[in-house]
This record gives structure tokens, sequence and C-alpha cells, in this order.
């Protein structure tokens, strides 16, 4: 893998092996239709013209926090096909951007999906909420995110 602009950023990644191909398992990441089931977060999404792919533009309704949602436009700007595709994101409360990136490999009939998400804090504020409660809200996220995909919310 090459490096890319998320490797410049805050990170956070983990990965879930799943009982299925990688095939099935790079399939299902992209179905936006199923993104709200295994996607932390993500209440729905709009705006995708089908088929997903490198370019391709769409929204996102998310929970922040209780009550609090947010709108984010989204922009698939890195892509191999079959191994990865990276998300980059504006309009996340106190960060200028922030990228999810989800990897497929594995072997046969097992396949491991790793998600990473990559963010930079907008100003001081944002960094303040990083450090108080933004990183941990995050990594929690991206475990009940793994931890869905794992319990057949992906495949």
């Amino acid at each position: 893998m090459d490096r890319t602009r998320i490797d410049e950023m805050e990170r956070l990644s983990g990965s879930v092996d799943l009982t299925a191909t990688p095939s099935e398992v790079w399939k299902a990441s992209l179905d936006h239709s199923r993104w709200p089931d295994w996607i932390d977060g993500t209440l729905s999404v709009s705006g995708v013209v089908h088929p997903l792919g490198p370019g391709s533009t769409y929204q996102e309704d998310t929970s922040v926090i209780g009550p609090w949602h947010a709108r984010v436009s989204w922009q698939v700007t890195d892509w191999v096909d079959g191994q990865f595709h990276e998300h980059t994101g504006v309009g996340v409360p106190f960060l200028d951007e922030f990228v999810a990136r989800f990897e497929v490999g594995g072997l046969q009939d097992r396949a491991r999906l790793t998600v990473t998400f990559g963010y930079v804090p907008r100003g001081r504020l944002g960094r303040l909420a990083d450090a108080v409660v933004l990183r941990r809200r995050l990594a929690q996220s991206l475990a009940r995110t793994l931890q869905r995909a794992g319990a057949g919310g992906l495949v």
C-alpha cells in the first residue's frame, strides 16, 4: 500500500476476520444501502450513483453525540479494486477532514476487513475536543463497527 494522506493524520485502525470470501466482503463493503447495518453512527446514506467507485460522492447522516446529528459530504478518493476503498469526508464537527479506509484481504473462505479512521482536528477547539472526548468516541465507534461487521451486519 502506498503512503497516502491518511498516513499523515491522527489514525485509529482495527480488523475483524469474517467467514466469507474476500470477494464477498469487498462487494458487501460497497453496498451503501447496508452501511447503517454495520457502520456505527451511520443513520442514512443518500446521493450515491451506482456503482460506487473512484470519484463517487454521497452524503451521510450520522449520529454525533446523543440527539446531535451531522450531515457529512463524502468522496471516494482512493481505490484499488478488490483491495481497498478510501472515503474523504467534510462536515464532521470539530474536524477539518475525516478519512475512512476499508481494506479487504484474506484467503478463499476467510476474509479480513481492516477499517482505518484518519482525521485532522479543526483548530484549538478541535484539538481540545480530540484530547477530551473525540479520540475515545472514534475508538468506540470503530470497535462497534468491527463488532457489527463480524456479527453478520456486513455479510
